[in-house]
């Protein structure tokens, strides 16, 4: 199941931005991608839907002049995406809050309840499925109409699988290696929204959580994330609500041959800043949604089998203020 963003021109969720991987690295292991949340709030992965009741205002039926609904959604930007095999977050808290600033009086979207009746389980999200402009709904949720500058999402569980076998988890069994959560995952991570997301009455607003795969799991030590002794969740996260979408599909030059698994990055124009990262699928396409209308310059790498790095050049694209723009994209072959 695939959700499209819709509706008019909102301003985006601003985290840090990117860097753009140091080429002195090789290029191994060290691009991500990461993930999104809605009003209406989904991650762009894979999609599963919820529906909860707003804990701290304007719940009940339908929307009337003074509420509006919030839908947030999930989605991800890959890591050296091929490394991957699995990677889940589990969130068992999702609020919001009109103050950029407040530690306190969160409107909460969804809160897991595995006691109530009937039971309310966590948000389980595996960030590896969330490519190709996939997302996952996290909270459909009526709010009072207004401004929101701030989300936390709280974390309490997370689980890494390499496609070498590797497991690293916040509750290691038998051979799985340790995945530790900082302080913020527990209590909630923070994701402020610059400018904020207006969600007037009567309309459902809907806020995408873009996780950036590549930065939320950090390896130790940092320059073998192949053969961590553990990782550290971290979660980077780019939250939008642009009705925007960038696709298309990475080839080898000069051939028909896909390429799966290649890491798909967005950059501001001239420069080294990354905005968005995603992964291509088995028939090399791609989409990242939710991207500001602006110029940008879009590239695609891959890591291969014998750990040498290819690069596409760089093409520039202009996304509008709405709809689809795509741009195909060609890989030197592996050595």
């Amino acid at each position: 199941m695939r959700h499209h963003l819709s509706g008019g021109g909102c301003p985006a969720l601003h985290a840090e931005p990117l860097r753009d991987p140091d080429p002195g690295n090789g290029g191994r292991a060290s691009d991500r991608d990461a993930p999104l949340i809605y009003l209406a709030i989904l991650i762009v992965l894979c999609c599963l839907a919820l529906v909860v009741s707003c804990g701290g205002g304007g719940g009940g039926g339908g929307s009337g002049p003074g509420t509006g609904t919030l839908d947030v959604r999930a989605t991800d930007a890959p890591f050296a995406h091929g490394l991957v095999a699995e990677a889940t977050v589990t969130g068992t808290r999702i609020s919001v809050h009109a103050d950029a600033g407040a530690s306190s009086g969160f409107l909460t979207l969804f809160q897991a309840d595995p006691g109530a009746s009937p039971p309310v389980p966590p948000r389980v999200v595996d960030l590896a499925d969330l490519v190709n402009g996939a997302t996952q709904p996290l909270a459909l949720t009526q709010v009072p109409a207004g401004s929101y500058r701030q989300v936390r999402l709280r974390v309490s569980d997370a689980f890494l699988r390499l496609t070498n076998g590797r497991e690293y988890s916040t509750s290691p069994q038998g051979g799985q290696l340790p995945l530790q959560l900082t302080s913020q995952d527990t209590s909630g991570f923070k994701v402020f929204i610059d400018p904020p997301v207006a969600v007037g009455g009567g309309l459902v607003t809907t806020l995408l959580l873009d996780f950036d795969l590549t930065k939320t799991f950090l390896p130790n030590p940092a320059s073998d994330a192949e053969n961590a002794t553990g990782y550290q969740l971290q979660p980077v996260i780019r939250a939008t609500v642009f009705p925007t979408e960038l696709n298309g599909t990475v080839l080898f030059a000069g051939t028909t041959a896909p390429v799966d698994g290649a890491t798909v990055s967005v950059l501001e124009a001239g420069t080294t800043t990354v905005v968005a990262t995603t992964a291509t699928n088995a028939d090399g396409r791609y989409a990242i949604l939710g991207l500001a209308p602006a110029t940008y310059d879009v590239k695609a790498r891959l890591v291969c089998a014998t750990g040498d790095v290819v690069e596409s050049p760089r093409a520039t694209v202009v996304v509008p203020a709405s709809g689809a723009v795509t741009q195909d994209l060609g890989l030197p072959p592996c050595p």
